[in-house]
């Protein structure tokens, strides 16, 4: 058992693909059997597969920076965005206004 997991919620884009969005933690609790859950954000309900409203949360154990390749997970893609670079100047001629 994982000493913390990460709670993460489904969403499917535009493209069809499933995004999984971090929206908080789950870890044991210290004195009893049982876990404490801490949220950073609210999922939506969204129609489940038989037409009702259904709100899921799904708990994994956390991404380890270290592991190397990413382990399997039922998205097909990772929710983190590819920002771009940050620029080393800021160059107030660009902006358009």
């Amino acid at each position: 058992m994982a000493d913390r997991y990460d709670l993460k919620t489904a969403r499917t884009g535009r493209d069809g693909k499933t995004y999984w969005t971090k929206i908080g933690v789950m870890f044991p609790m210290r004195d009893r059997d049982g876990f404490n859950i801490t949220l950073e954000a609210m999922p939506l309900q969204s129609m489940n597969e038989q037409g009702q409203l259904e709100c899921r949360i799904t708990a994994w154990e956390p991404y380890k920076e270290d592991q190397g390749a990413m382990r399997s997970e039922p998205s097909t893609t990772s929710s983190t965005p590819e920002w771009p670079e940050k620029p080393d100047t800021l160059d107030d001629e660009v902006i358009p206004f």
